[in-house]
């Protein structure tokens, strides 16, 4: 798979996102190794993807594109120029046409899966995501779906946890801060509509229990396949991970879900 086109240059988002054509013929939102925020916010949606994909959490596909020299002489002029011109791996997220975004609790209610939306709260605080803002969860009219997106900054230092620093940020208690203040406020207003969800996000729950080390390993170092990862934050973030899932418990107890 390739890029066969640049569409547009997202106005928003620090990753500097662009709308691209592939050789598939879809269109994907492309972020760059060369990016302001460089790798680091594609291994974390590499590696979010991965795991909310195993706990059944409703994503878009993604793929994984190299990007070489070639592509900078054919589109190097079409890409942003905070975009740095640095080969190797872009995070490729389908673009889905037909989505919307979410911006109340009767239209998650309309949706047919719309109970995963406690499992989205509960994910976003297991992999500290703070910024599932406004414009990452949408509404899929035609699946009638709720679907999360951009995973870029998360882990609880968003792109700041290499080099060693999210050893001071293992085993922190959970709190409101630990996820988006918009999101948690959407969250709270579905929960007052008294949509039937308990029996479905405690299976949700069970299946984090269930998740193991070793998964949440290969999934590690599959990433490192396309981007580097030193030994000694690969171990930070499996420790930070773990210990996460272990206490899945007291994120119940903090939304007050028992």
């Amino acid at each position: 798979m390739h890029i066969t086109n640049i569409i547009e240059i997202f106005s928003h988002g620090s990753t500097r996102p662009h709308l691209a054509e592939l050789s598939d013929g879809n269109k994907y939102v492309v972020k760059f190794p060369g990016n302001p925020e460089y790798n680091t916010v594609l291994i974390n949606e590499f590696i979010c993807h991965k795991i909310a994909t195993d706990l059944g959490i409703p994503l878009q596909p993604f793929i994984i594109i190299p990007i070489t020299e070639d592509f900078f002489i054919e589109f190097g002029n079409s890409i942003s120029y905070e975009v740095h011109h640095i080969t190797g791996n872009a995070f490729c997220s389908f673009y889905n046409t037909k989505a919307n975004v979410i911006n109340t609790p009767e239209l998650i209610k309309l949706a047919s899966n719309n109970c995963k939306f406690y499992d989205i709260m509960i994910f976003d605080f297991l992999i500290g995501n703070s910024d599932r803002n406004k414009g990452n969860l949408l509404y899929d009219q035609r699946f009638k779906k709720i679907v999360a997106i951009d995973h870029t900054h998360v882990f609880s230092i968003e792109s700041l946890w290499m080099n060693n620093q999210l050893f001071h940020h293992l085993y922190k208690n959970f709190s409101f801060d630990d996820v988006h203040h918009y999101n948690l406020s959407l969250f709270n207003e579905f929960v007052n509509l008294n949509v039937e969800c308990k029996n479905k996000y405690k299976n949700f729950i069970q299946n984090v229990k269930n998740y193991s080390k070793n998964r949440l390993n290969d999934i590690i170092c599959e990433c490192k396949d396309y981007w580097t990862i030193n030994d000694q934050d690969s171990t930070n973030l499996l420790n930070y991970l773990w210990d996460r899932f272990q206490r899945v418990d007291e994120i119940i107890s903090l939304l007050d879900l028992e």
